[in-house]
């Protein structure tokens, strides 16, 4: 959801005029609300490679 759209909704829903978008952005990005984060996204970052595999 757009974060215009997402702080529209949240004003609905909650009354709190003193959260601005750039606010509530920072609070979903801190806590991985709905930011397109996959569990398991970093697997394999840290893999280790054998001397054959690279060569």
């Amino acid at each position: 959801m757009v974060i215009s759209d997402y702080h529209r909704e949240f004003q609905a829903q909650f009354g709190r005029p003193d959260i601005s978008a750039a606010n509530l952005l920072g609070l979903r990005k801190r806590l991985g609300w709905k930011v397109g984060r996959a569990k398991g996204r970093t697997a394999g970052r840290h893999r280790r490679f054998s001397p054959a595999e690279i060569a």
